[in-house]
């Protein structure tokens, strides 16, 4: 299981980076292999996991934004907007300026 990683540099002011990207690398690797499930089901899960959460803890707020860079976490990202915007909120994503809007935007 991947462990916190307090000690990173944070990737914007004022946020803390939980798990380091090899260490969730290898989570997702281990979930593929030991329990078959393919990598796009744990991006929707782990989307949908987020989603339900700012949903929960911020329901009076109804609006958010997604910071999305490359990769499988810039997927995850595209799949929490998905999820807020099919619940109504208003939502503007940001892409990062490695992101590939154009793989990017299929998730959406």
């Amino acid at each position: 299981m991947p462990t916190a990683r307090p000690d990173m540099n944070a990737p914007l002011a004022g946020l803390t980076p939980l798990f380091a990207s090899d260490a969730m690398r290898d989570a997702d690797r281990v979930a593929s292999a030991r329990f078959a499930m393919p990598s796009i089901l744990l991006m929707e899960r782990a989307g949908l996991g987020t989603a339900l959460a700012a949903l929960v803890r911020y329901s009076d707020i109804g609006a958010a934004t997604v910071l999305v860079g490359s990769g499988n976490n810039g997927g995850d990202g595209m799949v929490v907007a998905r999820h807020l915007a099919e619940a109504g909120w208003a939502v503007r994503v940001i892409l990062g300026a490695d992101a590939a809007p154009r793989r990017m935007m299929r998730l959406l």
